[in-house]
């Protein structure tokens, strides 16, 4: 997929998992961080992550 490909289907799985990324049980069952807003983002990826 494409980086500038929007996600716009509630059905894709991408969204799906996403979206369950909402709940603090399921970050931590897949061993991952949600991260939300630009400042974020643009921090996690200037130190590597």
């Amino acid at each position: 997929m494409r980086h500038d490909e929007l996600l716009t289907s509630l059905k894709n799985p991408k969204v799906k998992y996403a979206a369950s990324l909402r709940e603090r049980r399921e970050r931590d069952a897949q061993g991952v961080t949600l991260l939300e807003g630009y400042r974020e983002l643009f921090r996690a990826d200037a130190i590597g992550l």
